[in-house]
C-alpha cells in the first residue's frame, strides 16, 4: 500500500519516477503510468470545476429571470416602473417554484447574484435596515 501511495505522490508532483526506484520496486510500469494518469485527470477536473459550475449557472439564468419576473409581477403587477419584493419572500417563492429541481437556497442566492451582474439595469438588490430587497425595472427591455 505504501508503494502505491509513493506512486500517487510521484504522479501528484509531476515527476515520473522510474519503476526501478527502490520505493516502487515490484510495481509494474503500467501501474505507475495508470496512477499518474488518474492523478492528472483529478487535477484537471478540479481545475475545470469552477468553470463548469459557472457555465451551469449561466444556463439557468433565463429560467431564474422568468421566475423572478413572475414572482415580482404577481406582487404588484407590471404597470409600475419597478417591482420590488423582500429577498426572503423572493427566495421562498423561488424555492417553491424550483422544488423539483433540488436547487438549494445558496445556489438560488448565487443565481440571483449572477443575474444582478449579468443584467444590472433590469435586476438589482438593495440593502435596507429591514433586510435586502430584490427589484426589477419594468421599463428596461427583457435581458434574455
Amino acid at each position: 500500500a505504501s508503494r502505491v501511495q509513493d506512486a500517487a505522490e510521484a504522479a501528484a508532483v509531476g515527476s515520473s519516477k522510474p519503476a526501478t526506484d527502490p520505493k516502487l520496486a515490484g510495481l509494474s510500469a503500467a501501474l505507475v503510468e495508470k496512477i499518474m494518469l488518474r492523478e492528472a485527470a483529478k487535477k484537471s477536473a478540479a481545475a475545470a470545476a469552477p468553470a463548469v459550475r459557472h457555465a451551469n449557472l449561466q444556463r439557468q439564468l433565463p429560467n431564474i429571470a422568468l421566475a423572478v419576473r413572475a414572482a415580482l409581477h404577481r406582487e404588484r403587477g407590471s404597470e409600475c416602473a419597478a417591482s420590488a419584493l423582500p429577498m426572503a419572500q423572493l427566495l421562498d417563492r423561488l424555492r417553491y417554484r424550483f422544488a423539483s429541481a433540488n436547487i438549494s437556497t445558496e445556489e438560488l442566492r448565487e443565481l440571483l447574484a449572477l443575474l444582478g451582474q449579468t443584467a444590472p439595469q433590469w435586476f438589482s438588490t438593495v440593502d435596507t435596515a429591514k433586510g435586502a430587497i430584490a427589484r426589477i425595472q419594468n421599463r428596461v427591455p427583457w435581458p434574455f
